[in-house]
């Protein structure tokens, strides 16, 4: 359960609903203590504010609370269509990004914080608890939360129709992953010795109970739990991945038959129906090169876009590359006793171009991008991925030769990797 509600708040600042809820809940307590305050404020201890009638107080708080209702479903309907268009021009994957949108949230906020605190308001005033200066501050209130509240309107207008451009959805991907991978190569730590039992014949292979991604992985209560009972767990997925009861999830040695211990190990893994975007560090490598293959297409042909992607790819890939392999994280965790699976630079580079090589085979424009990527992350790729950055060219070369119909697109890319794989060699010494 603590697993659980650890990964449900990595995942609730993001939520659409969340800032929404919160300015509902400040606006209900604004007009409590605006009503709790109007018998201990004489009236006219406001002189700057005009006093206004209450009937005239009601007419507009009325009027707020049926308008923004309405605001706000419609807002709610734009939304929703604006992310059914993004999920069928980009991938239904990136609707987590853009339903994380700021704007978005503050502007519900904001129109939900006008609609509670009007009808919280009226219902003070029914119940008889404004009767003086509180009426002239609840109009002063509701005439600031109106003004707010058009402001928010009329940039959320433009708002939307700007993030329904494609290379702003690539933009808000390349920045969530890059915000997901600094996190991740934060976590480097000193690498410890291995400790605990060893004994294969001791071993126990759990697997899940539920099926779905793994969204977040509880070191620190595996570490807790494998130092209490002396034991040791290899895990054998990580967060991303696919996990159904049919697959083994982590192999424990020195379990025994501890049914109730095995529970606790298997709770320190939440699972959820889709990736998580706070923890996962090749989402945004995989969501980039799934709206470039998307882009490439028949069906879309728009390799304009695909091209951005690769941009963006490419600034990703340098911060993976420049960082040496004692920076990413260890397959160990701090107690010696929890073995994971770290991400390598490999599986991260295979991941961000091998997709995009596949479906731009036939493309020399983007060929000759991937090949210009690949040299501008030679220079400054640590000498220990030059290996991986070999085998991608190597894959390049092949793909463009059967993937290009004329020989002269052929020759373009061969210059092309002609001149990265002098880089190369002059790297390797």
């Amino acid at each position: 359960m603590l697993t659980a509600l650890k990964n449900y708040i990595g995942f609730i600042g993001e939520a659409l609903w969340f800032r929404p809820a919160l300015a509902g809940l400040a606006a209900v307590l604004l007009a409590a203590l605006v009503a709790y305050f109007d018998a201990w404020v004489p009236r006219g201890v406001f002189p700057w504010l005009p006093e206004i009638e209450l009937e005239t107080v009601r007419d507009l708080l009325k009027l707020l609370a049926g308008s923004m209702l309405t605001v706000i479903t419609v807002t709610q309907s734009v939304l929703m269509l604006a992310l059914s268009l993004v999920a069928g021009q980009a991938s239904p994957r990136a609707m987590p990004e853009l339903l994380s949108d700021k704007v978005a949230q503050n502007a519900l906020g904001v129109f939900l914080a006008t609609f509670v605190f009007a009808l919280a308001t009226l219902l003070f005033f029914g119940m008889g608890l404004s009767s003086g200066s509180g009426i002239t501050l609840s109009f002063a209130i509701a005439v600031v939360l109106l003004i707010a509240a058009i402001i928010h309107l009329v940039y959320l207008i433009g708002h939307v129709a700007n993030a329904l451009k494609l290379n702003r959805i690539i933009h808000k991907i390349y920045l969530q992953g890059s915000a997901v991978l600094e996190n991740y190569f934060a976590k480097s730590e000193r690498l410890v010795q291995a400790s605990g039992p060893t004994d294969e014949a001791d071993s126990r292979r759990l697997h899940g109970t539920q099926i779905g991604y793994i969204q977040y992985i509880d070191i620190a209560k595996l570490d807790a739990t494998t130092t209490e009972k002396d034991l040791r767990v290899e895990l054998a997925s990580r967060e991303g991945r696919f996990c159904h009861p049919g697959q083994v999830l982590m192999i424990v040695f020195g379990l025994g038959d501890d049914a109730a211990t095995a529970e606790t190990l298997l709770s320190a893994v939440a699972l959820g129906f889709e990736r998580s975007p706070v923890n996962d560090p090749l989402l945004g490598f995989d969501l980039l090169a799934e709206v470039a293959c998307r882009s490439l297409s028949p069906s879309v042909n728009d390799p304009q876009s695909a091209l951005a992607c690769i941009e963006y790819q490419g600034s990703l890939l340098s911060k993976a590359a420049s960082t040496p392999p004692d920076g990413y994280p260890p397959g160990i965790s701090p107690s010696g006793r929890v073995t994971v699976l770290p991400t390598s630079f490999k599986e991260i580079s295979g991941r961000a171009l091998n997709p995009i090589i596949r479906d731009g085979a036939s493309n020399i424009e983007v060929l000759v991008v991937l090949a210009a990527l690949l040299r501008d992350l030679l220079a400054v790729a640590n000498p220990a991925y030059l290996p991986e950055i070999e085998t991608l060219c190597r894959r390049l070369e092949e793909s463009g030769e059967k993937g290009l119909a004329l020989e002269r697109d052929r020759r373009l890319l061969e210059d092309s990797t002609s001149a990265l794989k002098r880089n190369l060699e002059a790297r390797q010494g």
